[in-house]
Order: C-alpha cells, then sequence, then structure tokens
C-alpha cells in the first residue's frame, strides 16, 4: 500500500504490521460518528504471515476491543 503514497507524505502513515494490534488502535483513535472500515481479511478465520497460517478474526477482536471497552 504505501507505493501507492507520495514519497513525501509517507511520514504522514503509520504502519502497524499485527492486524489485531491495527484494528484495536484504529478503533481506540475513532470517534462516535466516524466509520471504520476493516477491508481484505474480514470473513477469514487466519492471516497468512511469512508463510505461517496464523488464527484471527477481525470480528473477535472487534468483539473483544468493545468488550473491554465496557467494562
Amino acid at each position: 500500500m504505501l507505493a501507492g503514497i507520495a514519497e513525501n507524505k509517507r511520514n504522514q502513515v503509520y504502519v502497524e504490521a499485527n492486524r489485531d494490534a491495527a484494528i484495536r488502535l484504529c478503533l481506540s483513535q475513532s470517534g462516535q460518528h466516524d466509520v471504520v472500515v476493516l477491508a481484505g481479511k474480514g470473513h477469514e478465520e487466519y492471516q497468512l504471515v511469512q508463510g505461517q497460517l496464523i488464527p484471527h478474526s477481525d470480528a473477535k477482536s472487534v468483539a473483544h476491543f468493545f468488550q473491554q471497552e465496557a467494562s
């Protein structure tokens, strides 16, 4: 994705390689009327990281975030 961002704008982009951490960060920075779009892996129950399948669910990450926020 960084290839599509102008070289002089890349210092304005934060890259988080851990998808669960990225989801938590995004949700924690969003406001009451913001829309958060988790694109690309929403329906899958795993991530492929350096050739390894790692269990992951976007839906579970989001639910866990809001459960923690409610406590």
